[in-house]
């Protein structure tokens, strides 16, 4: 729902992009950073791409997360690298660890999405008001 929100909010400011990075971290020797992907069929899924790179050796590691719905079984899935990580009906009932660690990384991505909504929310906000500062400038030029 959020990353809905940002992509809403990013075609508004005409960027088209169908990404968006997210810093997660950055010191003197990594730069992580996390690239959301919006779903074109607007189906329930979410991509997020783990961009790992060491400062040292600029050796770079990519690896996918993705959420998706299985609609047969209506149940959540988490794949890592194309793989089946866990099945909510297989993995979650039965092991209650498992399923605080898919909440806690859907409430780590949540968080870092709603950032991300936030900053927007600001630059369009700021954008609005310099537009409607714009417009009664030029209202008092055309009464002069």
């Amino acid at each position: 729902m959020t990353t809905q929100k940002i992509y809403e909010f990013k075609h508004k400011t005409w960027i088209t992009d169908d990404t968006f990075d997210i810093l997660g971290a950055d010191n003197d020797k990594i730069f992580i950073s996390y690239r959301f992907l919006l779903d074109e069929t607007n189906e329930p899924m979410l991509f997020i791409t783990k961009i790992e790179q060491d400062k040292e050796t600029e050796e770079e590691t990519v690896n996918e997360l993705r959420f998706t719905f299985n609609e047969e079984t209506s149940s959540l899935e988490v794949m890592i690298n194309d793989t089946l990580l866990f099945d909510e009906i297989q993995d979650f009932t039965a092991d209650q660890k498992k399923k605080m660690q898919v909440v806690d990384k859907l409430n780590k991505f949540t968080f870092l999405a709603s950032e991300e909504l936030r900053k927007l929310e600001k630059e369009i906000k700021a954008k609005e008001e310099a537009e409607q500062e714009r417009r009664k400038l030029q209202e008092i030029f055309r009464n002069f």
